[in-house]
């Protein structure tokens, strides 16, 4: 659990553009994201700025993992209409990848179940590539 923790806070360093309060913002640019699961989960948020945004999403369950189908609201958050996005998994540290707008419109993904090493949380970065 402190080694999680550790990660985390260094997650949250690390992306303080993104994460941080700016002093001019009342509040943090900060939505649900829609989506469909097999079990039920905390409802997954993206928080964003104009250069890219980072989606939270957990699973409270420790007896299984949990399969989400994101519907990632680019509009929404301003960064829709470019050809490609890179996508950055942040929690747990993994992959990065190349995904067009049509793939984040349903894009899916596992969240390993709860008290287990990298398991309860998948916290994703996306930024338009240019």
């Amino acid at each position: 659990m402190l080694e999680d923790a550790k990660k985390m806070i260094a997650v949250r360093k690390r992306e303080a553009d993104i994460l941080a309060l700016l002093p001019d913002q009342r509040r943090p640019h900060l939505i649900a994201v829609p989506y469909e699961g097999d079990i039920a989960v905390p409802v997954p948020y993206v928080r964003w700025n104009d250069r890219g945004a980072i989606i939270v999403a957990a699973n409270r369950d420790p007896s299984q993992d949990a399969h989400l189908k994101l519907r990632i609201p680019l509009k929404e958050i301003g960064l829709a209409g470019h050809a490609q996005y890179r996508m950055t998994e942040l929690w747990p540290e993994g992959k990065t990848e190349s995904v067009s707008e049509e793939e984040l419109a349903g894009y899916t993904c596992t969240i390993k179940r709860d008290k287990t090493e990298g398991g309860g949380l998948r916290v994703l970065k996306i930024e338009p590539k240019p």
